[in-house]
C-alpha cells in the first residue's frame, strides 16, 4: 500500500513540474495562446492529459481510502488483542492517503 501511495505522490509532483512549467512559459510570453496558433491545440491537448492523469491518481486514493474505511468496519470480527494493532493499521494508512491527496499541505507545494 505504501509503494503505490508513494507511486501516486510522484506522479503527481510530476504533474505539478510540468504544469509549473507550463505556466512560467505562459508568464514569460505574457499571454495565452491564440486560438489561431498552430502550438493551440497542442497546449490544450497537454493540458487535458495533465487533468485526465490527475483524475486517474486521485480515483486511485479514493479507492485506497475506501478500501480502509471497509478493513475499519471488519475491525470487531478480530480478536480484541489484534483489533488494535490493525486499527493503528488502518489510521496510519488513511493518513498517509489524506497526506497524498491534499499534497502535504503547503510545505509540499513551497518545495516544488
Amino acid at each position: 500500500m505504501s509503494n503505490q501511495l508513494s507511486t501516486i505522490e510522484a506522479v503527481l509532483r510530476q504533474l505539478l513540474g510540468q504544469v509549473s512549467g507550463i505556466r512560467l512559459e505562459l508568464a514569460a510570453k505574457g499571454k495565452m495562446p491564440k486560438p489561431g496558433d498552430v502550438k493551440t491545440p497542442a497546449f490544450y491537448h497537454k493540458l487535458q492529459t495533465i487533468g485526465e492523469r490527475v483524475i486517474v491518481a486521485m480515483r486511485m486514493l479514493k479507492s485506497m481510502e475506501h478500501g480502509q474505511l471497509l478493513r475499519a468496519e471488519r475491525l470487531y470480527d478480530l480478536s480484541r488483542d489484534a483489533r488494535y494493532r490493525e486499527r493503528r493499521s488502518v489510521d496510519d494508512t488513511l493518513a498517509n492517503v489524506e497526506r497524498v491527496r491534499t499534497f502535504g499541505g503547503k510545505s509540499c507545494l513551497k518545495r516544488a
